[in-house]
């Protein structure tokens, strides 16, 4: 799975993410955090069945936002649902929204 993070995550300014298509995306998300070198990774995986993505997002000892909360507030506004813990969280997202949601994900770690 390490090779499939590194040849396939999309790294962006505030974070680093990557759509699994054959595993759970809790498992990626601590290979995307750790190959990426930055303070937040985001693995998110198709759930067809509901027409969401599920998503897992992990923040770093460096990081100083409080993921769940923040991940709530972004995945409601997307018409979704989330949250957790300050490091490790969770969100369901429309399918037709995840772009967006990762995007401002990014923006609102900046």
């Amino acid at each position: 799975i390490m090779a499939i993070v590194r040849k396939s995550m999309i790294v962006s300014k505030n974070l680093a993410h990557i759509e699994v298509v054959d595993s759970g995306a809790s498992g990626a998300v601590n290979f995307v955090l750790g190959l990426s070198v930055k303070y937040v990774g985001v693995a998110y995986i198709e759930r067809t069945d509901y027409g969401i993505y599920a998503v897992s997002v992990r923040g770093s000892k460096a990081c100083k936002v409080h993921l769940g909360k923040l991940v709530n507030k972004l995945a409601t506004e997307v018409g979704g649902s989330g949250g957790g813990h300050d490091k490790a969280c969770g969100a369901s997202v429309p399918k037709e929204n995840i772009k967006k949601f990762i995007k401002n994900l990014n923006d609102s770690l900046g």
